[in-house]
């Protein structure tokens, strides 16, 4: 047995070396770092694994928010056809014209977040479910009605 401190040949079995006095066996220490390294390896990989599920959850919601953005006009109102000239326009930078009128969105958890100052000074907030597919938007109990729209 060799000291790993020094390089002196030691009898087998011995506990300290003969020549520098150190230790020969592995201590209680070196053996929990051992431990030590295997409890570091656990927690890297748990948080890879929540770094890829936010990563994951992040670019769903983009998608969403990219296949949103655009011009949409408003075909029915509370499921009934309508013949009016209302447009919703969204931006990528969370910018929602109503018509006109500039308001603010944020799609999140499967929800649609709107809110912005109405005709006059109210200021209104909407937390809306949503159905998107393709070239329709559904927009769910907005402003005390549904609002389905098409793609321009």
């Amino acid at each position: 047995m060799f000291c790993r401190f020094c390089g002196t040949k030691n009898m087998e079995g011995a506990k300290f070396c003969k020549s520098c006095g150190k230790g020969l066996q592995k201590s209680r220490i070196h053996k929990k770092s051992g431990n030590r390294k295997v409890q570091e390896s656990y927690l890297v990989v748990a948080l890879m694994m929540i770094f890829l599920l936010v990563l994951y959850v992040a670019i769903n919601q983009k998608d969403d928010k990219d296949k949103i953005v655009g011009s949409w006009q408003v075909v029915k109102l509370n499921g009934e056809y309508v013949d009016i000239d209302g447009e919703m326009t969204f931006y990528e930078d969370g910018t929602l014209y109503i018509d006109s009128l500039e308001m603010k969105y944020l799609i999140s958890d499967g929800k649609i977040a709107i809110s912005g100052y109405s005709s006059g000074l109210s200021y209104n907030s909407y937390i809306c479910d949503y159905y998107l597919d393709g070239d329709i938007l559904i927009i769910y109990e907005f402003d005390g009605g549904d609002i389905e729209l098409e793609r321009e």
